[in-house]
């Protein structure tokens, strides 16, 4: 797919703007920030997929909320379309699709698309810096296969890591084997619930009768169900055969339509059409023929008229070597005298200066006198040793001095010190401050702590009140019970007053609902009459059933039962006198009565239901009546325990909290006689201290004024004592750096014989005299460096003045030749402008002669399409007569006539198809012949009377369906009561009823995660087979292109866990984070529009949008990425946002056609760069006036 033209309505800071992309290759825009290149990608993504419902581009001109605009796109097939799209919620796509009828909708834009994504768009076509940054980060620490997979995620999320984070979570609620993950933990619960519920349950008879009565009522629920379900597919038949109906008949007329039509055979629909175009094209082709014609007519008369002179042309290549030479022999006249002047001074300089250094020297001896860079260098090295050993002297006498005056200096002070003091007296003394200092503060501390233990005491004392009425420090003694006999009584007593509370509750919720449904049940039974009871039918059935025994014994197996049959006459209260009329009487009585149990099976349900909760409100108040009894008698046992403390005690609650306190102030009562004794063992240390100081310094004061004295006095004596080693060891380094001068300075001055040796041998290597000292060397080396200059210097002017001579007396005379050869007018020219005519004349004669060449083309291609156009206006001919015979016509009117029938039956044919798979749509599974033969024998209001019909029945069905799952809700919900009537069973059932709805509320949080990690694995394995070794080919070819050739080729591990590895042309194997940046960006770049080729090979193209995505690299990495996107652009539109001006420089370097487009800071419209030259001026009125647009800056323009 490829944006052809794009409109935007209204979109962030856009407003009616139209844009137009023709031809292939990369469309670069250029616009400064705030432009709004990044809204025109996101218009883009957002026109192709739908707009949100919630934008943040609802500003400026789309502040109202009516974001709009359109497109005309041109897909893979060629096909056209136009599409428009607001934003909205229903029909927000419309447009057209050519070749194609009726309107473009989103579910056919959709399917155009081939199932492409926002998601995808965005993570592979659409991106921008931001996310190129982020992707080569990833290349470093993501497999291969998660860099490849993930390439066409949303984002660059690592699969890997995904499956080890889904099968993480999945760990966190089961596995095999566990017992205290959640799935694993109530299962074990329900397991055990299910034994306890299988233990606690009541099974008896009428256990059995109610359970039996719940299945027969279940198995009548199933059978209704069922014929419900049989009732609803009836019901669907017969509302398809309404309304396929009218379709039918409508084929059938089609049908008839068709058959009154005919055409000969084999004859195109589109034979109008083509007839058309043929004749069209015919007229064109004779009126392009005759021009052509024309044409070579024109240029053969030209060619009559054309004339020139061939023999400038054969001697073109001596003419154009004169005309290269003229610029240089003007040069040359011009230059000669100035430099034989220059010349002949520098020779007189030369000489001079020859003269002052060596008189009995010549140019010839200056010229082969040359100072090697190795005698150079030996001067070099002399005159720097010179230096440096008088500078190194200068500094030795200097130090000598300074170190001579530093050293009497420290021997002064030396001797000032006098005699040591010994330390260690005070050094011992001071040892133990530090102790003495943390003996203050601890014996601080504990006076501190004893008033704040004091003040707590004071505190808690009034909280053990009640039930103490006069609590003080003795009361911690007082014999309270342990804290676990409290626990247990709180324990009893939460226990049994929760169970009171609940069995109260319970007791009114059941009294409540027995008393409405006891209304409930009045209201029916006045309504009804009697209601029917399962006693009373149980004892008619067993009335029934003895009957028959008495039928089986006297007229099956003759007994004598007389008597036994007037007890069951007289019980049965009939008025039949034998058995033969009693028994079916009484048949008829229990069938009838089970028929008027079955209709009132409702209110017989909520009439059992009401005996049932009654039944059970009886039981629940005895038991409540036990456990209150209970209560009593806890509490009296509760204040036995605490008798032998003197008091009544509260509730366990608040003696739990009372035992607490209590607690406190035993612990307070302990921590105050531990502060007491272990204050006075501090303050003894701290007297004994302050005893061993005062005799040390001779007084008494304080403690810390005696520790600062003693500090002092041993910081003085350690002061003085590091003074004297710091001025010995002083005094011995100055006297062995006096002697170290000493010795430096006479090691310097013997270094200056062996200097001499050294330069008096240059001089003699040099051929100078040896007593020359290296001042007079240097100068005289200097001055015949200047001679030998001025010397070079004439001689490059004589070197110049011998070319010029010889270019003159080359040029001049082969000018005069080859003007008495071609020109003889110009014999007598100078032979600079005779050398120009020459060239002028050369020039016609090659112009004459390229036009003669182009008429002749010009002619021969003129014949050439005139002869080309006879033979298509033949064939055209010949095709228009195979038309007519086709159709067995002679007349262009006759054959209009048969192609009308033609495409009247091609339009039918297409309208019978329609309509025939609109009838198997409508028929879904029923079988052709039989539905088609429904439908020729039905009219309207048969088929609606039978819909009408089934319609009735399954309401029918669903009545009875309804009241039979009532009666199973009865049935269930009185099983249940039973059950829950065995005690403790009813509260097991509750909570493994809590635990199975945990379970499963797990259990949907389990089922997702693992069904994630099977659908991953199974779209990588998918995508390992597929696409993987293509994709690595592909960004191979890519990644070589961007990098010029250095990296050749993008490999796989062998352990498909590892990062991606990059081949070098030196064959050397990297890995990305041994890139640069700039390479990993280019890397991941590959990846990407690798993955986007591949996904386009496969499904419709999408046209690739990219912003500033070369920000970071310099100018040869760009155009080398450059030429990549253009290979890519070959079968993909990209489409490129920037903001920087040399990017598009380096576009034009590498796309010569390029003509990017420039975005305005205010983007009301896209005007082009400015690249040519002015446009003319805007008519008056704005008429005539054409905007240019991306169309007129595209490479094909």
């Amino acid at each position: 797919m490829k944006i052809r033209t794009l409109r935007v309505g209204a979109y962030g800071r856009h407003k009616d703007l139209e844009v137009a992309f023709e031809g292939d290759g990369v469309q670069m825009i250029l616009g400064p920030n705030e432009a709004g290149k990044t809204t025109l990608l996101e218009f883009v993504r957002e026109l192709l997929f739908g707009f949100g419902e919630r934008t943040k581009y609802a500003f400026g001109p789309a502040a109202n909320g009516k974001i709009e605009g359109g497109a005309s796109l041109a897909l893979d097939d060629g096909t056209a379309v136009e599409l428009r799209r607001r934003k909205g919620r229903k029909r927000t796509v419309s447009g057209s699709v050519a070749g194609r009828e009726g309107e473009l909708d989103e579910e056919a834009f959709e399917a155009m698309l081939g199932g492409a994504s926002d998601g995808l768009f965005r993570s592979v076509f659409a991106f921008g810096l931001e996310e190129l940054a982020a992707g080569e980060k990833s290349l470093a620490d993501h497999s291969v296969k998660s860099v490849l997979f993930s390439a066409g995620a949303a984002g660059s999320a690592d699969p890997k890591k995904v499956l080890e984070s889904l099968d993480a979570e999945a760990r966190k609620i089961y596995t095999d084997g566990g017992r205290v993950l959640p799935v694993n933990k109530l299962l074990n619960e329900l397991s055990d619930l299910a034994k306890q519920v299988k233990a606690k349950s009541i099974r008896c008879e009428s256990y059995e009768q109610r359970r039996r009565e719940l299945e027969e009522a279940e198995s009548e629920a199933a059978a209704l169900a069922a014929k419900l379900l049989e009732a609803s597919r009836e019901l669907a038949r017969r509302e398809r055969l309404a309304k396929a109906l009218s379709p039918w008949r409508e084929l059938a007329a089609l049908r008839r339509d068709r058959a009154g039509l005919s055409a000969p055979e084999g004859f195109p629909a589109d034979g109008l059409e083509r007839l058309n175009a043929m004749e069209a094209e015919s007229a064109r082709l004779a009126e392009e023929r005759d021009k052509d014609r024309d044409d070579a007519a024109k240029a053969a008369r030209e060619l009559e008229d054309l004339r020139f002179d061939p023999r400038p042309i054969e001697r073109r290549a001596a003419i154009e070597s004169l005309v290269r030479s003229i610029a240089a022999v003007e040069q040359a006249r011009r230059e000669l005298p100035d430099d034989r002047r220059a010349r002949d001074a520098a020779l007189r300089d030369a000489a001079d200066r020859l003269a002052a250094l060596a008189p009995g020297w010549t140019p010839d001896d200056l010229r082969g006198f040359r100072l090697t860079a190795e005698a150079r260098d030996r001067l070099d090295r002399l005159v720097a040793d010179r230096d440096a050993r008088a500078k190194a002297l200068d500094a030795l006498a200097s130090d000598r001095a300074r170190v001579a005056e530093e050293l009497d200096d420290k021997t002064a002070a030396l001797e000032a010190l006098g005699e040591p003091d010994d330390v260690a007296p005070w050094a011992a003394l001071l040892a133990g401050a530090d102790a003495y200092h943390d003996d203050v503060k601890e014996c601080d501390r504990r006076r501190l702590e004893h008033r704040r233990l004091q003040r707590e005491a004071d505190d808690l004392l009034p909280r053990l009140s009640p039930p103490l009425l006069d609590p003080a420090l003795a009361s911690a003694q007082l014999p309270a019970p342990p804290r676990e006999a409290v626990e247990r009584f709180k324990r009893d007593f939460q226990r049994i007053e929760t169970k009171i509370e609940a069995d109260e509750k319970r007791l009114v919720d059941q009294e409540a609902e027995a008393d409405a449904l006891g209304r409930e049940v009045a209201a029916l039974a006045g309504r009804d009459g009697d209601i029917p009871s399962r006693d009373v039918l149980h004892d008619m059935r067993q009335g029934r059933d003895a009957g028959w025994d008495l039928v089986r014994r006297k007229f099956v197996e003759h007994e004598d039962a007389e008597a036994a049959v007037r007890a069951w006459l007289a019980e049965q209260a009939t008025d039949a006198a034998d058995l033969v009329d009693a028994f079916p009487e009484a048949l008829a009585r229990a069938d009838a009565y089970a028929d008027e149990l079955f209709r009132h099976a409702g209110t017989v349900a909520k009439q059992e239901r009401l005996h049932a909760l009654r039944d059970r409100a009886r039981r629940d108040r005895a038991a409540l009546d036990e456990l209150k009894a209970d209560h009593e008698s806890l509490a009296s046992r509760w204040r036995s325990l605490w008798s032998a403390c003197g008091f009544a005690p509260l509730a366990p609650e608040a003696m739990a909290g009372w035992l607490d306190r209590l607690e406190s102030l035993r612990s307070l009562q302990a921590r105050l006689a531990e502060n007491e004794q272990e204050g006075r063992c501090v303050r003894e240390r701290i007297d004994a201290y302050e005893a061993r100081l005062a005799a040390m310094v001779g007084r008494a004061s304080a403690g810390p004024e005696l520790i600062a004295a003693a500090r002092e006095r041993e910081r003085a004596i350690r002061d003085a004592e590091k003074s004297r080693a710091d001025l010995r060891e002083a005094v011995r380094r100055l006297r062995e750096k006096a002697e170290r001068i000493g010795r430096d300075a006479d090691a310097r001055r013997a270094e200056s014989s062996d200097a001499d040796g050294r330069r008096a041998s240059l001089l003699k290597d040099l051929n100078l005299p040896e007593t020359w000292d290296l001042d007079l060397l240097g100068r005289v080396l200097a001055g015949l460096a200047e001679a030998a200059g001025e010397l070079k210097k004439a001689d490059d002017r004589g070197g110049r003045i011998a070319a010029h001579e010889a270019r003159l007396a080359e040029f001049d005379p082969a000018v005069r030749a080859l003007a008495a050869e071609i020109a003889p007018d110009l014999a007598d020219a100078e032979p600079e402008r005779a050398a120009a005519e020459l060239h002028a004349r050369l020039t016609a004669s090659v112009a004459d002669r390229e036009r003669q060449a182009a008429l002749e083309k010009a002619r021969a291609q003129a014949l050439a399409e005139a002869a080309r156009r006879d033979d298509r206006l033949a064939r055209l001919a010949t095709d228009r007569g195979d038309l007519l015979r086709a159709a067995g016509v002679e007349t262009a009117e006759a054959f209009r006539a048969v192609a009308e029938r033609a495409a009247a039956i091609d339009r039918l044919d297409r309208e019978i198809e329609a309509k025939a798979r609109e009838l198997d749509r409508i028929r879904e599974a029923d079988p052709h012949g039989a539905f088609v033969a429904l439908l020729d024998d039905a009219d309207a209001p048969a088929l609606e009377a039978a819909r009408a019909e089934a319609e009735a029945a399954r309401d029918r069905l669903q009545a009875e369906k309804s009241a039979a799952d009532e009666n199973v809700g009865s049935r269930r919900q009185a099983l249940s009561e039973y059950e829950r009537g065995g005690g403790d069973a009813a509260e097991i059932q509750e909570k493994a009823a809590s635990r199975r709805a945990q379970l499963a509320e797990v259990v949907d949080r389990y089922v997702p995660l693992v069904f994630a990690q099977h659908l991953l694995r199974q779209a990588i394995a998918r995508f390992e087979q597929d696409a993987r070794p293509e994709m690595l080919r592909e960004t191979s070819r890519l990644f070589e292109m961007m990098t010029g050739g250095r990296y050749v080729r993008v490999d796989r591990p062998e352990d498909d866990e590892g990062p991606l590895q990059v081949r070098r042309v030196d064959d050397e194997v990297l890995e990305p984070h041994q890139l640069s940046v700039g390479t990993r960006e280019q890397l991941y770049l590959a990846v990407r529009l690798a993955y986007a080729l591949h996904y386009c090979d496969r499904a419709e193209s999408l046209p690739i949008v990219m912003d500033d995505v070369l920000a970071n690299f310099d100018d040869d990495r760009s155009r080398r990425t450059l030429r990549a996107l253009g290979e890519v652009s070959r079968k993909v539109q990209v489409l490129f946002l920037t903001c920087h001006p040399h990017v598009i420089d380096l576009g034009r370097e590498v796309f010569p056609l390029l003509r990017p487009i420039a975005l305005a800071a205010r983007p009301e419209a896209a005007a082009p760069a400015p690249t040519g030259p002015p446009a003319e001026a805007a008519p008056k009125n704005g008429k005539g006036r054409r905007q240019r647009t991306l169309l007129d800056l595209s490479p094909s323009n």
